[in-house]
């Protein structure tokens, strides 16, 4: 599978590209799916927490243009596992 530049990503987030949202779910569902799995959580929680950070990450670019420094993974990832301690917090 050829990769996507974040901006490619953050785009097809926004514009609900099927294509695009399937890439970051092959790509990327899998490392966050292990952190949950390793700190507690099960597998809903995982698919629900990835879905949330997608969220996110739509609004923090529909509403403020969100440019990603890091690599779109990374920051994927840490989006999730705040939302998951967040969860766990309450």
């Amino acid at each position: 599978m050829k990769d996507i530049s974040t901006e490619q990503i953050l785009e097809g987030i926004v514009n609900n590209n099927s294509f695009i949202i399937q890439y970051v779910y092959k790509k990327f569902f899998a490392i966050v799916r292990s952190y949950i799995l390793n700190h507690g959580g099960d597998e809903e929680d995982a698919r629900d927490i990835f879905q949330d950070g997608i969220m996110v990450i739509y609004e923090q670019r529909k509403n403020r243009n969100l440019e990603i420094k890091s690599g779109f993974g990374t920051y994927i990832y840490s989006v999730c596992r705040y939302k998951y301690l967040n969860m766990n917090r309450n």
